[in-house]
């Protein structure tokens, strides 16, 4: 009874080894940031914001000026560019990554705005909820952010999914309250995203 229940786990975790390795074929640590699968070439997130990549799956550079710094497994740690008209203003985002690989926090710097990323997965390694502690002069938050996944390309990267925001907002800007005024706000939207590919 004993060796059959032995056998049966062992074999059950070769099975969940497989397809955990089947389901984490990132060409790249770069693309697996934003987790994507296959040769992106380019994701657009919104309307300004489009990031590229190289062939490699390593990310482009925004502009001549922009600094990336890697560990010794060639993954981001760093990456310091200028942004705004005229390059006035500079973003520093700082990475820190969990064991398997999968990134673990994300730290911007942006001149009087700071916020640090939480990321979380489930058992599948499937990021399924972000958590974000944020402030500036006067006002600071923490938003608790839940994914669901509505639609993916033959790549399995998700093009359309679900954001759900739980924050709580604190306004130290509101007189006469020394401790500031806080804020629950909850908020649903559909988020999209378009890929590009290279051709295989």
């Amino acid at each position: 009874m004993n060796s059959k229940y032995f056998i049966l786990m062992f074999l059950l975790t070769i099975v969940l080894q497989t397809t955990y390795g089947q389901q984490r074929q990132y060409l790249s640590s770069d693309l697996q940031l934003y987790d994507l699968y296959g040769p992106v070439a380019s994701v657009q997130l919104s309307e300004y914001n489009t990031i590229h990549f190289d062939r490699q799956g390593r990310l482009m550079k925004k502009d001549p000026e922009e600094e990336i710094v890697r560990d010794k497994f060639g993954r981001i740690i760093v990456d310091d560019y200028l942004w705004g008209i005229g390059g006035d203003g500079q973003y520093l985002l700082e990475y820190e990554y969990n064991n398997d690989g999968t990134i673990a926090t994300i730290s911007t710097d942006a001149w009087e705005y700071y916020q640090k990323e939480y990321f979380f997965y489930d058992p599948l390694d499937k990021l399924y909820m972000k958590v974000v502690e944020w402030s500036d002069l006067l006002i600071s938050g923490v938003d608790v952010i839940e994914y669901t996944i509505l639609e993916t390309d033959r790549h399995g990267n998700w093009t359309k999914r679900i954001v759900d925001n739980k924050s709580i907002v604190t306004d130290f800007e509101v007189s006469g309250h020394e401790n500031g005024v806080r804020e629950k706000h909850t908020t649903s939207e559909i988020e999209t995203r378009r890929i590009t590919y290279y051709s295989e």
